[in-house]
């Protein structure tokens, strides 16, 4: 008997480690007929940057957006900007790009078609950026905004292939993913993660609206009185009033950025493609 109880005390870690594991051996199959070995992870948005460098160079990099306790979470999943010959070397960030151009063609009257990614093709791919720049839209959006950046917004599946190495593809150059003998949809996945993303913001949201209102009337109630109405100077007579004044409003603050936030989350969530 004690030797059993031994065997399982050894067993039990090996077996909670099997358990708590993702699925090994997953195909994932792409749209144009590619397999990939690996594992299936999870699927969400991510913003596809293009850094406009002197001399029509280009640099890229993706971040991914997640709701938090703060509204939103950025993960930069590269690390740094990649010059544009690297990125369009790596597999996944390449495939990014590419898509998030396709994509986009109508919308800023690209005519060419986007190139193939891979060695050989920075010079096509430069072309095509210099021609995008020189959009109207873009150009007024670069101007008013004073920046550099160019931001597409994108959904991903993020898989681990057979070597290890983790990659975030477009969500909609992935055609379905085999487990044994389930089979799943990333774009289902996604849609109901997005469900489930509105619900907790959109009620966070309510909440935080609920508490301005509320901060709001008790900071009025507060409020020292003038001949013009009530006083948001805080001037009050006394340092009591004072202070819960002050903390009121930083609450009415706290609450509205955070709502700024949230929203702009929500805009990605429904914005990318």
């Amino acid at each position: 008997m004690l030797r059993t109880l031994h065997v399982w005390i050894l067993l039990l870690p090996l077996v909670t480690g099997l358990v708590a594991s993702p699925a090994i051996g997953d195909t994932i199959r792409l749209r144009d007929g590619k397999l990939i070995n690996g594992t299936f992870l999870d699927t969400g948005i991510c913003g596809v940057g293009v850094y406009v460098r002197p001399g029509h160079n280009y640099s890229v990099t993706r971040c991914v957006y997640e709701g938090s306790r703060g509204g939103i979470r950025l993960d930069f999943i590269d690390g740094r900007w990649l010059d544009l010959a690297d990125a369009l070397n790596d597999f996944d960030m390449g495939l990014s790009l590419k898509y998030c151009l396709e994509f986009n063609k109508g919308l800023f009257d690209i005519k060419d078609n986007i190139p193939k990614v891979g060695n050989g093709q920075t010079e096509s791919f430069r072309s095509l950026l210099n021609t995008l720049m020189k959009n109207n839209v873009i150009h007024r959006y670069r101007k008013a905004a004073n920046t550099k950046v160019i931001w597409f917004y994108m959904r991903f599946a993020r898989i681990v292939d057979d070597k290890g190495r983790e990659q975030y593809l477009p969500l909609n150059n992935v055609a379905d993913v085999k487990r044994g003998f389930v089979r799943i949809i990333p774009q289902s996945e996604f849609l109901k993660k997005k469900e489930r993303e509105l619900d907790i913001q959109e009620a966070t949201i309510g909440i935080s609206l609920a508490t301005i209102k509320r901060d709001k009337l008790l900071a009025i109630m507060f409020l020292p009185n003038t001949p013009d109405g009530p006083d948001w100077n805080l001037n009050y007579a006394n340092a009591r009033n004072t202070a819960i004044g002050q903390t009121l409003l930083r609450s009415i603050l706290w609450h509205s950025t955070d709502i700024v936030w949230r929203r702009r989350y929500l805009d990605i969530l429904h914005y990318a493609r």
